[in-house]
């Protein structure tokens, strides 16, 4: 029983972030922050979101 819901928990959170409109808003995300400020945090968006681009690419 608590097997299932876990599965499902982590089945549903995977589906979330690793969707192509979750990319885009990381890497637009992370280009506005990036662009002007040179920011960490930005960069660190920008890569994600284009590892998750990648990874849906690999996928599809």
């Amino acid at each position: 029983m608590l097997n299932e819901i876990l599965t499902s928990f982590l089945t549903s959170f995977l589906e979330i972030f690793l969707s192509i409109p979750f990319g885009a808003v990381l890497t637009t995300f992370g280009t506005i922050i990036y662009a002007p400020t040179g920011n960490r945090f930005g960069k660190y968006c920008l890569i994600i979101g284009l590892v998750i681009f990648s990874l849906n690419n690999l996928i599809a």
